[in-house]
């Protein structure tokens, strides 16, 4: 029992806790739109979702430094990660998937001092 315990105890505390946000920034999107956020899956973890439209962050700036992506974020929707923050996202959480919007989205969790990378889905242009 105390083994039980002890296990559960550091299973909670190893996990990182990541809020889900929602400021109403997607609130007046498409269906269609909501239903691709919702079904994007993390490219490393196909069985876990990117999240949702609530931790999903416009980051219509990156740059390849050093062979490491760096996506800035250009949110300015009063987000708790704050616009002009840089994010390096890891090769493994580049989503292939068809980008329904068009500018670059990256789903984060975390906070501005420690982003988790969910899902970068590149823009395409339009």
């Amino acid at each position: 029992m105390i083994v039980r315990a002890a296990m559960l105890i550091a299973v909670l505390f190893a996990s990182p806790l990541v809020r889900a946000r929602d400021n109403g920034q997607w609130e007046s999107a498409d269906p269609k739109i909501r239903a691709w956020f919702n079904a994007l899956r993390q490219p490393d973890n196909p069985a876990v979702s990117c999240c949702g439209d609530a931790d999903a962050y416009f980051a219509d700036l990156v740059e390849v430094r050093d062979g490491r992506m760096l996506a800035t974020i250009t949110d300015s929707r009063g987000n708790p990660i704050p616009e002009g923050t840089v994010i390096e996202v890891p090769p493994h959480k580049v989503n292939k998937d068809e980008n329904l919007i068009g500018r670059i989205i990256i789903f984060l969790g975390g906070s501005a001092r420690r982003p988790i990378v969910f899902c970068y889905v590149p823009g395409t242009g339009a």
